[in-house]
């Protein structure tokens, strides 16, 4: 019996304990695993975002002139609602990355972090005057963002960045938007914007794979965080409103209708994790060994949580597990076993029959 404070006794065990301690880390990697904040912190479109400087593109100086110069493309991508802004870079100095910085800061407001990516134009290459020492302290003293450079030739880092990047030069082949051909850089700027809002008219795309039909995906679209509408689904015709409505009501019923987004979004936020590789592989069952399995018994989602039980038999060919745990008697301090059946996928197996007990002093020694 836990003598003075049971509560302070039980939390020291469970921080001392190596095999505690394993079985908390091995939930929490279960539950979600390391995924960066930015991912599904509800905040507004472009308060974390990526970016990345696209190569490529002809330009002229004003129309009707020869002179043939080159001209690139600043991509910046929400890492919460998959938003994209595209924007129209006459040179790659520093002054050129910030003064762009600055106009999508003027529309879609300042973003708190910026991801770039160390292998890629941004940092250093031939030819590049690009400093991001230089753009870091005029952007952190100017308008408060903090830049994150990722592992040098690590472009899996800055996957979403370099996605928007292929649709974008997939979309100008299909649109037949010859980048050979000399735009002047307004002309430019016309064609990534209209493509950021095509790109942004689409639902975001969920990373379970799943195909079962919900009617709130279609409905969550990066214009619909950015405008509050969708650009290829506006409204149209005349609106009339009806009696004894204000402006005030008005902007009342439009917070109303984003936070509604905002909702939907919060509903799915799991759906927009993606899933760790590792996860995929199921590990070896094997008698008594010790297993976390998910209490799915009872209908109350408030008993969904993790249990830890010890494998009693492995039904033929490998259909089933059954799986023995301790269950409390209510009303009494007596404690009996139960037994559940669980698939091998169901299971995580924290301690295999043939690992070296954590506990023991061989291990110790």
């Amino acid at each position: 019996f836990p003598i003075d404070n049971p509560r302070r006794i039980i939390q020291a065990v469970r921080r001392n304990c190596p095999r505690c301690r394993m079985i908390i880390r091995k939930t929490l990697e279960l539950e979600m695993g390391q995924h960066p904040q930015g991912r599904f912190q509800i905040v507004p479109a472009f308060y974390h975002a990526m970016c990345d400087v696209v190569y490529g593109f002809k330009s002229r100086p004003f129309k009707q002139s020869k002179t043939k110069l080159k001209i690139y493309a600043l991509v910046i991508v929400c890492l919460l609602t998959s938003a994209t802004s595209i924007l129209a870079l006459e040179g790659l100095e520093t002054q050129d990355i910030i003064m762009a910085i600055e106009r999508h800061s003027g529309r879609h407001g300042v973003p708190s972090c910026l991801f770039v990516d160390q292998g890629t134009q941004l940092i250093a290459l031939e030819k590049v005057r690009m400093n991001l020492r230089d753009a870091h302290l005029q952007l952190k003293e100017s308008l408060g963002i903090n830049i994150v450079g990722s592992t040098a030739k690590s472009h899996c880092e800055r996957g979403r960045v370099e996605r928007k990047v292929g649709i974008l030069r997939n979309m100008l082949k299909k649109s037949a938007v010859n980048t050979e051909f000399s735009l002047t850089p307004m002309q430019w700027e016309t064609v990534f914007s209209k493509m950021a809002s095509e790109i942004d008219d689409l639902p975001m795309a969920r990373c379970d794979g799943s195909s079962t039909s919900d009617f709130g995906w279609d409905l969550l679209t990066p214009n619909r965080f950015k405008l509050g509408r969708s650009n290829s689904r506006a409204i149209e015709g005349p609106m009339y409103l009806t009696e004894g409505s204000s402006p005030t009501l008005l902007l009342k019923r439009v917070q109303s209708i984003q936070a509604y987004w905002y909702q939907l979004l919060l509903d799915r936020i799991h759906h927009l994790i993606p899933r760790s590789t590792k996860w995929d592989s199921t590990d070896e069952v094997k008698l008594e060994d010790v297993v976390l399995f998910r209490f799915k018994d009872s209908s109350s989602s408030k008993l969904e949580v993790w249990r830890i039980g010890k494998v009693v038999e492995i039904l033929k060919e490998g259909r089933g597990i059954i799986i023995s745990y301790p269950t409390a008697t209510p009303g009494s301090d007596k404690v009996k076993t139960s037994f559940v059946e669980r698939s091998p996928r169901d299971l995580a197996v924290i301690s295999s029959v043939s690992d070296l007990n954590l506990n023991s002093a061989e291990f110790f020694n």
